[in-house]
């Protein structure tokens, strides 16, 4: 029996900022048509305890 070749997709890994942060976590942003940008900013506030128009600007930049 033969196999199928199935294709890995490509991810592009895109870092635009350095931090030098003790963090050992990171906050994912996926850019999809479920949330809105309201419902998105506010998890980016909880998770990095930004202000909201940092949380915005990385909504946007999403």
């Amino acid at each position: 029996m033969e196999k199928e070749l199935i294709n890995k997709p490509v991810i592009d890994i895109k870092v635009e900022e350095e931090t030098a942060t003790n963090f050992i976590s990171r906050v994912v942003l996926y850019n999809d048509d479920w949330h809105t940008f309201d419902e998105v900013i506010y998890q980016l506030i909880k998770a990095v305890h930004c202000t909201y128009g940092k949380a915005r600007t990385h909504a946007f930049e999403v």
